[in-house]
């Protein structure tokens, strides 16, 4: 999600990207300092400067798989945070920690940070929050073989869904569960799922999610 960043101080200018590739290329070489950066900032209080750093940084170490680095600079986000009193930057911090120890396959810790994030999107009545924590929970859940709970997350995170969400969320969301369904021995809903998926995905043009369904699709397919 877009963040409205901390205003640059007198006399600096941002920098202005033509291309999402020269952005992402600037990132990827820029990536040690900005790091270094947001530890920096969280050590010397500049707490704003730190969870949004650590924040803009999230999906880079995402996508080229630095799951201990997203540990480090979510955990200095989770902690300018909480100096702040930012109840809602605490709760993606904790959930975006959930997803990364998913990762690492440290799966106490995972649920530890996501049962906190729920309690604050429940606190906070955020229902978008909590739609992609029950979500992750699946994701948890899934990986550690239960997937009976995981379906009970997926399909807790769809009834909260908002009639007015995108349709590229509810795709993904109704993928989840269509592959929890073939987990648990339930085809023809997984097959009903993940159809509906594949056309929001393909419309919303959601390329990763799409080929997600497909696979799913495949799957529940090949069992029947």
């Amino acid at each position: 999600d877009p963040i409205a960043v901390v205003p640059p101080a007198p006399g600096v200018a941002a920098e202005p990207f033509g291309r999402r590739e020269d952005a992402l290329a600037w990132l990827h070489a820029e990536r040690p300092a900005l790091l270094g950066a947001a530890r920096l900032a969280g050590e010397g209080g500049f707490d704003g400067h730190a969870w949004q750093l650590a924040w803009s940084l999230a999906d880079l170490l995402h996508w080229e798989g630095r799951w201990h680095d997203r540990v480090a600079t979510l955990r200095t986000a989770l902690a300018a945070a909480g100096r702040l009193g930012d109840h809602v930057e605490e709760a993606r911090a904790h959930r975006c920690l959930g997803l990364t120890y998913t990762r690492l396959e440290r799966y106490d810790e995972a649920h530890a940070h996501l049962r906190q994030a729920l309690k604050l999107y429940l606190r906070l009545n955020d229902e978008v929050g909590q739609v992609r924590t029950h979500q992750s929970l699946s994701t948890v859940l899934e990986r550690q073989g239960d997937h009976h709970s995981a379906l009970r997350h997926a399909e807790r995170a769809m009834e909260l869904y908002a009639p007015t969400g995108s349709k590229a969320g509810l795709g993904r969301l109704l993928n989840s569960a269509g592959w929890c369904h073939a987990q648990v021995g339930d085809l023809r809903q997984a097959l009903a799922h993940c159809e509906r998926a594949a056309a929001l995905t393909r419309e919303a043009d959601d390329w990763v999610a799409e080929a997600a369904t497909w696979d799913n699709l495949g799957y529940a397919h090949h069992h029947l």
